[in-house]
């Protein structure tokens, strides 16, 4: 759900127009795959194609994500719980939405079924570790997505 060019230019703080433009240039180079929704042939996401996923072997922060993995587990656990505070706090500063996962989120529901109340919509297995733009921090008084407390999407 959040595989979308508005998505991609809030996460990366730039306008659309920018967005778009770093967008057709991954689709030439055969990095991204574009897919219209069945829904909406207006709305579109974009996937990872397996050159992009080549590319992202080589990409400088790998070393940075190793290097975490080896970390004992304490280590990783206090990690993960301070990480979604530092991006909140980051989005603040930014004005702008934070991103997160479904186990830190307000609106997910896991168990058997893995849903989301923000979309009203069951969740694959596959979406669970990625970042969303309609988070809202499960912790923490203030939401740190814009449209949290409506459960709006942004």
């Amino acid at each position: 759900m959040s595989r979308t060019p508005s998505a991609f230019a809030s996460f990366y703080a730039t306008t659309r127009g920018t967005a778009s433009q770093t967008i057709k240039s991954l689709l030439a180079k055969r990095y991204l795959a574009r897919h219209e929704s069945a829904d909406d042939r207006r709305s579109v996401r974009f996937d990872l194609t397996d050159a992009g996923l080549a590319a992202l072997r080589d990409d400088p922060l790998r070393a940075l994500s190793e290097a975490i993995e080896r970390l004992d587990t304490g280590l990783k656990s206090a990690l993960r719980q301070v990480l979604p505070a530092v991006v909140g706090e980051l989005a603040e500063i930014r004005d702008t939405v934070a991103f997160g996962t479904c186990g830190d989120c307000r609106h997910f529901a896991g168990g058997a079924i893995s849903y989301c109340a923000c979309v009203a919509a069951e969740l694959a297995m596959a979406d669970l570790g990625r970042l969303c733009i309609n988070f809202a921090a499960r912790h923490g008084g203030k939401p740190v997505s814009p449209g949290a407390e409506t459960g709006k999407s942004t």
